[in-house]
């Protein structure tokens, strides 16, 4: 009766590789990548009350899908920025996307934000992107180099 039951209890364990994803589920390990055309986004000479936009792409560089399991704004003064959310989109291996950002000014300024992708890519789980957008005229400019910036990544500034 004892043997019969250490061998029930042998056979229900299951044997998992993979890692947490910190929600308490096992998730194989993925070879997949995201490559973002742009760190940092500037949308400038938008007249006081109109809207402008921009567009970048999101790629799936890796041999394995590109999962988003959210895209959104983080930050955004005054609701200034506007951008179509996602969550759980999935990007074909080799594929990209090219996703858009806009801003609207009511009155003449400058404005800073930031926009977040959480994705699966081992490398960068999270990839944030800098906003910044001014009126047509407006005496101070979007900055091109974030002050902590230590060098690399896109300092091309306009989009």
């Amino acid at each position: 009766m004892i043997v019969s039951a250490l061998v029930l209890s042998f056979l229900a364990c299951e044997t998992t590789t993979g890692f947490s994803d910190g929600k308490n589920d096992i998730v194989a390990p993925t070879d997949s990548a995201m490559a973002v055309s742009t760190d940092r986004i500037i949308i400038d000479q938008v007249d006081p009350g109109f809207t402008k936009s921009a567009t970048f792409d999101v790629s799936s560089t890796g041999t394995d899908n590109l999962s988003i399991y959210e895209a959104k704004l983080v930050g955004n003064p005054d609701a200034v920025f506007t951008f179509e959310e996602r969550v759980n989109t999935d990007i074909v291996a080799g594929e990209s996307q090219t996703w858009a950002v806009a801003a609207t000014l009511p009155e003449p300024r400058m404005v800073e934000g930031a926009l977040r992708i959480e994705s699966n890519d081992p490398a960068t789980p999270t990839y944030f992107i800098t906003l910044c957008a001014v009126t047509t005229g407006f005496a101070e400019s979007c900055p091109l180099v974030d002050e902590d910036d230590t060098g690399g990544g896109n300092d091309s500034g306009e989009i």
